[in-house]
């Protein structure tokens, strides 16, 4: 089921969605977890490639005079950030609720609109909102230097590294068998997203069109292309219903427990408002929402650097199940509870201590996987009744 996040801003109601559905597989479609690796495997060469979504270059100045052309108002540059990738920086200081970000409703790219007067419009029918979201970005990309979103386009990064893209050999090293079976159902959607597209083409397009179709947009074209917007993607209700829209500039604004929130003001902008106060030269972040580490891989592709919402799950001898997070830790837990939490550690195949070597010789998505399986160690030691861990998430957290 669709996993929401609520925020509470000044302007109006928005809700911040995952980068993917955990969708419903027909059994058709679904195969079991050795196929999944299979067709993973078989997919891995192709990744390998690279994206396609994605410019050769990409300039501050030209993007900054872009977003002035357009009325992109805002407090904020945007500018790499140590270990994240780009990101918005505060040009001034902002104070708590203040909208540092406003994008003009014409640049919004909306689920509900983006095929619009294009080849493909009637091909929407049957297609879920990331297939539209994702055909509608090719698309504006095909059309080069007459879509008014080139700029925006050229400066999108590689898609995500999410669990969907993992080869599996490096799933294994989360060390979460359940982990694993939500990544397969999530790679079975994003194909069957495709099938889906493909099924449409075939219905709407004449044998010219649909060869055309084919030669410019590949499997790995719409995949690469769906998981950026799944990514990057927002949820909002508008006069239209509930809609999912790429917002540009905004959709670079990093996760952080104590960034702003977004939300739709009267005239259809996107704003991005601080949470806290932003002195000036600092990042400017958004708030993801209460998600698990678990769902930060899965639909985001990262694990953030300490995180209170992160939970795990603790059974009891009687078969009673306990999910316990951070935030849970303030009131004292049931001897029964520390104890079940001090075995399931017992059983793991190498320990936090392990894990914390090996991740300074590692990168990419083994040291991924090594901040999961230290994140929820971490955890478990702390439920168990160990110091230690409380001092390591408490450091890092501030």
């Amino acid at each position: 089921k669709e996993q929401e996040q609520e925020h509470k801003p000044a302007i109006s109601a928005a809700i911040l969605i995952p980068s993917a559905i955990s969708p419903s597989i027909s059994p058709s479609f679904m195969s079991s977890r050795s196929s999944a690796a299979a067709a993973r495997l078989c997919m891995q060469n192709i990744q390998d490639g690279g994206p396609r979504v994605r410019a050769a270059t990409w300039s501050t100045r030209e993007f900054d005079s872009w977003m002035d052309l357009l009325g992109i108002s805002r407090c904020v540059q945007v500018d790499n950030i140590d270990g994240c990738g780009r990101g918005l920086r505060a040009t001034r200081d902002l104070l708590p609720d203040e909208v540092a970000l406003k994008v003009p409703s014409e640049l919004l790219l909306s689920d509900q609109t983006v095929l619009h007067h294009s080849n493909y419009e009637d091909m929407q029918e049957g297609m879920s909102w990331s297939s539209r979201l994702a055909l509608g970005l090719l698309n504006e990309k095909s059309r080069g230097d007459r879509s008014v979103h080139r700029d925006y386009i050229g400066m999108l990064p590689a898609p995500p590294r999410v669990l969907s893209r993992w080869k599996e050999d490096e799933l294994v090293e989360l060390q979460n068998r359940t982990l694993e079976g939500e990544t397969d159902m999530i790679y079975f959607w994003r194909h069957e997203n495709w099938e889906d597209t493909i099924t449409s083409a075939e219905r709407v397009l004449t044998g010219s069109e649909f060869d055309s179709f084919r030669q410019r947009i590949s499997q790995q074209d719409f995949l690469d292309a769906h998981d950026l917007v799944c990514s990057r993607a927002i949820k909002l209700e508008t006069a239209r219903g509930v809609e999912r829209f790429l917002v540009p500039v905004f959709d670079l604004a990093n996760h952080s427990p104590r960034g702003g929130r977004y939300a739709m003001d009267e005239d259809g902008n996107v704003c991005l408002i601080t949470g806290i106060e932003v002195t000036r030269g600092a990042e400017v972040c958004l708030d993801y929402g209460g998600r698990t580490n678990d769902q930060f891989l899965l639909h985001y592709g990262f694990v953030p650097h300490r995180n209170p919402s992160d939970r795990v799950k603790v059974l009891l001898p009687d078969g009673s199940q306990h999910h316990i997070s951070w935030l849970d830790l303030g009131e004292p837990l049931h001897k029964n509870v520390r104890e079940a939490a001090e075995a399931l550690l017992q059983t793991m195949p190498t320990s936090v201590e392990e894990d914390l070597n090996l991740l300074e010789e590692e990168a990419g998505e083994q040291a991924l996987a090594l901040q999961y399986r230290i994140g929820k160690k971490q955890l478990l030691r702390a439920i168990a009744g160990k110091q230690e861990a409380f001092d390591w998430f408490l450091e890092g957290l501030f």
